[in-house]
């Protein structure tokens, strides 16, 4: 179709989340994708004009009848009806591109177990979460043996369910890369956090940096297989050369908004590890 936009004149003046004829607290959208439009089941939308806005991938103004001068304004671009859109995000890839932001979001969450671990001179019950005790051949999460608290700034207590585990959590703890030798009673073991010097708040801060900037690596490979996907299947004539400009598109601001995260949590963990 040879148009940039389809026209809608309907007896009210725009799409409605229900029929305002009947609800007067029914709310107007000012903007809807098409594809809410068909999944919230708007009658006010035919199915023809459905059919015509996403086969033709073009906006539709809809507007009122009895609007002066209607039509003029909404080829105008002041269509003060409602602008039903269709975008690659909004229209039938959504999905796929859910699926690679699912995959930059896993990235992200992979780093922040990573800055959990790091200790920044205060106890921090997170420190202990990738650490495994032998429970009975099996090895079992601390968290999952015994009840952990913070009842100093500096201190981290740990009371096993069972006073028999104190050795095997004790020799978890030496085993791992915490760097804290435990202590015990006979009924609960703890943890006291020295105070870090300088030189090691800034090793620490360079490690996060690090860690942060693998995670951006992450997530641009994760790019760069989508646009590698979205260009295989413009190829094969699955979508079009505008279906693939506006999937790259969509991809940069996911993987913008992905990199601003990173960026955040990054300078988040810095300062809390240079905090004396």
């Amino acid at each position: 179709m040879d148009a940039d936009c389809i026209l809608l004149a309907k007896a009210i003046d725009g799409v409605y989340d229900s029929d305002p004829k009947v609800n007067p607290n029914a709310k107007k959208y000012d903007t809807i994708s098409i594809q809410e439009v068909i999944d919230k089941k708007l009658a006010v939308v035919d199915l023809t004009a459905s059919i015509m806005c996403l086969e033709n991938k073009m906006p539709m103004a809809v507007f009122s009848l009895n609007e002066k001068d209607g039509i003029a304004n909404a080829m105008q671009g002041k269509n003060s009806g409602t602008l039903v859109t269709v975008s690659y995000q909004e229209g039938y890839m959504n999905e796929e591109l859910k699926v690679y932001e699912e995959k930059m979001e896993k990235s992200i969450n992979a780093m922040m177990d990573e800055f959990a671990s790091i200790r920044a001179g205060r106890a921090n019950p997170h420190v202990l979460d990738k650490i495994k005790v032998d429970y009975y051949g099996t090895p079992t999460p601390i968290q999952q043996v015994g009840n952990i608290s913070v009842p100093e700034a500096r201190m981290i207590v740990i009371q096993p369910w069972e006073k028999s585990l104190i050795k095997a959590i004790e020799k978890a703890i030496q085993a791992s890369d915490l760097g804290i030798n435990p202590s015990n009673d006979g009924s609960v073991i703890r943890l006291v956090f020295p105070e870090l010097t300088e030189d090691r708040r800034k090793e620490l801060a360079k490690d996060v940096k690090k860690k942060g900037e693998a995670a951006k690596v992450a997530v641009r490979n994760i790019r760069r297989d989508a646009n590698e996907a979205f260009k295989k299947q413009e190829k094969n004539n699955e979508i079009s050369e505008d279906d693939l400009k506006d999937a790259t598109e969509q991809i940069q601001k996911i993987t913008d908004k992905a990199i601003e995260k990173i960026d955040k949590a990054v300078e988040n963990k810095t300062k809390e590890i240079l905090t004396v």
